[in-house]
């Protein structure tokens, strides 16, 4: 814990190759979180009616849903656009416990890596505490989202607020440990100086 209260830039004081372990990590962590981003992107997680949907159930307008190619001999209804909705069923207890289980090992174990990292750039006791704060609720609330949004009517607004809280929160760690790895230390930072 010593570490923790050492002077500022004290990951650039490591050698090359732990700098280059620190780096390699980090840059996963970043690539990890821009796949996240496309896959929210592209699923329930930045709109709050469709992960309300998702996780809780609900209708989908046939306008949004997929339709399916009529069968040969298949008689087709060509249902008024509030007529035709599709019914999506609510996330079932045991998927739901199966997402849960994954994330509470992984997501808590990458929080404390980069918060690690973090803390030993040294930059400054409020932002330190901020940013790993933030970065434990935004997991926190991640995790917790799914279960509160299925029980909870309304709350669909929780998975964009949890994955933008991630994104900057754990990224904006990652990235500025990053740059602290290799930035030069000043004059007055060097050995013997």
């Amino acid at each position: 814990m010593r570490d923790f209260r050492k002077r500022r830039g004290q990951l650039r004081t490591l050698d090359a190759t732990a700098r280059a372990l620190h780096s390699v990590f980090l840059l996963f962590i970043l690539a990890g979180l821009a796949v996240a981003s496309l896959l929210y992107s592209d699923g329930p997680t930045l709109d709050p009616a469709a992960a309300e949907r998702y996780y809780a159930g609900g209708t989908l307008p046939a306008a949004a849903a997929p339709a399916a190619p009529a069968a040969e001999g298949e008689i087709v209804f060509d249902l008024p656009p509030e007529l035709a909705v599709t019914t999506v069923e609510p996330m079932n207890q045991r998927r739901l416990i199966e997402l849960t289980h994954g994330h509470l090992f992984v997501m808590p174990l990458i929080w404390l890596t980069i918060a690690h990292l973090f803390a030993l750039a040294g930059f400054g006791l409020r932002l330190t505490q901020a940013a790993v704060f933030g970065g434990a609720a935004a997991v926190a609330l991640h995790i917790a989202a799914p279960w509160i949004i299925r029980s909870v009517a309304g709350t669909g607004w929780l998975m964009p607020l949890s994955g933008i809280g991630l994104l900057l929160t754990l990224g904006g760690m990652a990235l500025a440990t990053l740059v602290e790895l290799w930035r030069l230390p000043a004059a007055n930072e060097q050995p013997g100086a």
